[in-house]
């Protein structure tokens, strides 16, 4: 009996090397080629994406669910799923060799942007660094932490460039919005013109009936179009803005010390309120030439985007245009 089991001892040992392969040689290699994502993206608190003097902070607030944009805009869904599924399924899908490591290590970091991903207690989670994309690769050139050693990274099937999802660019994060009511959420809007101040005025909304006070003889309208009331708070439900402040640090300091074109207070029935200045953009040392496409707007006396006339002209009506 034991001369039959010693014979079929090469047997058993050629049948159990593939198991031996499989547990000592194939896992690792799994686990090297998933060493540019995040194991558990739940314990995600919060990323950094930065290159040179740009960076893009997306995090959680304290006590909250919803994910921020540099802490004060709320992020767009559609880019955080991107950024999640670049987080979880980037995987190292090919190799650089070893006569072309040293040129590509510099040209990453040249081009460098690095991304850090941090837990609640904010410990490290990943930290890697991605290059410029380059056309027929197969994918990104990547670093991983402090080593040297590059690699080309990418999402299978899907992505090639993940500087995509890595954008720096901060219109690509956020809901640019200006406004977003619905009109039963509104409680008062207020326009004032610099140039024409007999068309400013100030609507209240009340159970009964919408008021309309002119500033030009202190009083309430007599007789207002009601329905021309309902019809202008729903434009007030997605004004948006087409781009971030263009101008250098000093040109957006002395923005904020002139005295705005148009002045829109909005304030909503939790008592919530929104301030949004409009200024002109002279496109010549004429003072009466001005851009016809756009405008500079301050937010809440800090922030300074670009907005179309064609997106907020509609808000922009003169008192008359409620008691035609």
């Amino acid at each position: 009996m034991n001369n039959k089991i010693k014979k079929l001892y090469p047997l058993i040992l050629l049948l159990f090397i593939p198991f031996v392969w499989f547990f000592f040689f194939k896992s690792p290699k799994e686990n090297i080629s998933k060493k540019f994502s995040v194991i558990d993206i739940s314990e995600i608190n919060s990323i950094i994406i930065t290159k040179k003097n740009k960076r893009i902070d997306v995090s959680k607030k304290e006590k909250s669910d919803k994910w921020f944009i540099n802490g004060k805009y709320e992020a767009n869904n559609n880019s955080l799923k991107k950024l999640f599924q670049a987080l979880s399924e980037t995987r190292i899908t090919k190799y650089v060799s070893k006569n072309k490591s040293d040129s590509i290590y510099n040209f990453i970091k040249n081009s460098e942007r690095e991304i850090a991903v941090f837990n609640k207690a904010n410990d490290t989670l990943l930290d890697i660094s991605i290059a410029d994309f380059k056309t027929g690769v197969g994918g990104t050139y990547g670093l991983f932490g402090n080593e040297k050693k590059p690699y080309v990274i990418s999402i299978p099937g899907l992505e090639n460039n993940l500087n995509k999802r890595y954008n720096l660019h901060p219109l690509y994060w956020i809901n640019p919005e200006i406004f977003k009511y619905q009109p039963h959420e509104i409680k008062q809007v207020e326009i004032i013109y610099s140039e024409k101040s007999k068309a400013s005025y100030k609507i209240e909304i009340n159970p009964d009936k919408p008021k309309i006070f002119s500033y030009t003889n202190q009083k309430f309208l007599n007789d207002i179009n009601i329905n021309k009331v309902g019809s202008y708070l729903t434009y007030f439900m997605n004004v948006k803005f087409s781009d971030f402040n263009i101008l250098n640090l000093e040109k957006s300091d002395s923005l904020k010390t002139l005295e705005p074109d148009y002045t829109i207070f909005v304030k909503d029935i939790y008592d919530i309120s929104k301030k949004v200045e409009l200024f002109k953009i002279k496109i010549s040392e004429n003072p009466k030439k001005y851009d016809i496409n756009k405008m500079y707007a301050i937010i809440n006396e800090e922030d300074i985007v670009v907005v179309k006339y064609f997106d907020i002209d509609l808000i922009l009506k003169d008192i008359s245009y409620f008691t035609r």
